[in-house]
């Protein structure tokens, strides 16, 4: 490891961090749960109150505790990785939606699971061209990848990997990824999306490649479950 990655990885979150930037994640996030479990309206917008919810209390509380803890968050979340990764970041995308999707599918089948996934899609799509955009292309294609990246990224991979090799960290870090979705039918595809995304962090030094490559994942996801491919 060369003295510009040892300097990257060097001690920024420490237990303390983690813990409580996660549990005033929980804290600013509960009251939108609260919303959407108590207003009596369609299942489309009570996920949308939940997932711009998600979105609100992960990036506001990572970018505020960041200025207060003095971190620069902009070095590592912003820092253009240039042509070349953004477009990997694009075919490891493709990648793992074919990879990943396959063997989750296959995987599904083989324990006669249902996906989860797929019944979602068609509860929260509202049949309105315009709310669907927005729900599922902006909201879950974009805001939540993002949101993702930010919290599983670039806190938990970061954290485990000041002190392990990467290939640990990117494996502990995206076993926890998995674990958060809660959906075994998808299980190889989330754990694809999370190893893959902390490998090019930890090539380019930015999150805006991970990023790429679980909104890319997310959407063309989507759209193929949108078309009944999956």
């Amino acid at each position: 490891m060369n003295t510009e990655q040892n300097k990257y990885w060097e001690n920024v979150w420490s237990k303390k961090d983690l813990f409580l930037i996660s549990l005033f994640i929980l804290l600013v996030f509960a009251p939108f749960v609260v919303i959407a479990l108590l207003i009596n309206t369609e299942l489309v917008f009570r996920m949308m109150i939940i997932n711009l919810g998600s979105f609100f209390a992960i990036t506001s509380v990572i970018f505020t505790y960041s200025k207060r803890k003095g971190v620069n968050i902009k070095e590592f979340v912003f820092k253009t990785p240039g042509f070349k990764w953004m477009f990997i970041a694009v075919l490891i995308a493709l990648g793992v939606v074919i990879i990943g999707g396959g063997l989750s599918s296959a995987f599904s089948k083989l324990l006669n699971l249902e996906s989860s996934d797929s019944g979602l899609i068609n509860t929260v799509s509202s049949g309105k061209l315009w709310l669907d955009l927005i729900n599922l292309k902006l909201i879950v294609g974009i805001l939540i990848p993002f949101a993702e990246e930010l919290f599983f990224r670039g806190l938990i991979f970061r954290y485990l990997r000041q002190k392990n090799s990467f290939v640990m960290s990117a494996l502990l870090s995206s076993l926890i990824f998995t674990l958060a979705h809660l959906d075994p039918t998808s299980i190889f595809f989330t754990f694809l999306l999370g190893f893959s995304s902390a490998w090019v962090l930890e090539k380019t030094k930015s999150l805006i490649p991970s990023f790429l490559i679980h909104m890319g994942a997310n959407t063309l996801a989507i759209n193929l479950l949108l078309l009944s491919i999956f």
